[in-house]
């Protein structure tokens, strides 16, 4: 296992105390997402500083680590919810899938999903995305009218027309769009 976790903590900016103790890989130690309603608080009233106590762990080093400063310390003060170390790192497969069944369906908190965008802006699209959008824009369609299109992109372009729109009607979610009914060739 990769050396690439640590253990950090979060100060209260008005004293200096430390309100959490946390472990983590990348960027963890300054994200905000995910955390408790009462860590928000103590942001929200105090503000926040950051500090790393050690680098370098194993995931297992820095969860041992990471229970033993909790305990070191004054656990009203803290705001962590456990003792430490049950953290959702090293998952396997199985529990990975899980949790991602778990979230299809749910609404993205929006601030979330416009961070993610501006983060996807001039990124190239894994080629699996790239395979999978081909295969959409590939398949041809047919207007109620007789007019034959490569895709649902031609079609909109050409009759200036929502391209949202013929897709909800071959969805079957709309009736006509742009005047028209659409079925796929």
């Amino acid at each position: 296992m990769k050396p690439e976790y640590y253990v950090y903590t979060h100060h209260r900016a008005s004293d200096g105390s430390i309100f959490y103790v946390g472990k983590g890989k990348g960027p963890r130690a300054k994200v905000a997402c995910g955390r408790s309603v009462h860590w928000e608080r103590v942001v929200a009233k105090h503000g926040l500083e950051i500090r790393y106590v050690a680098t370098g762990l194993t995931s297992h080093c820095a969860c041992s680590y990471e229970r033993a400063l909790i305990a070191s310390l004054d656990r009203a003060r803290l705001v962590n919810l456990t003792g430490g170390g049950e953290g959702a790192f090293d998952l396997s497969p199985e529990s990975k899938l899980k949790m991602r069944l778990a979230k299809l369906g749910r609404k993205q908190n929006p601030e979330h999903a416009a961070k993610s965008r501006a983060n996807k802006i001039g990124k190239p699209q894994p080629q699996s995305a790239r395979d999978a959008t081909s295969r959409i824009k590939s398949v041809a369609v047919i207007s109620s009218l007789g007019e034959s299109f490569p895709s649902v992109t031609a079609a909109a372009r050409h009759l200036n027309a929502s391209q949202g729109n013929i897709s909800m009607c071959l969805a079957g979610k709309r009736r006509t769009a742009n005047g028209r009914g659409w079925k796929y060739a």
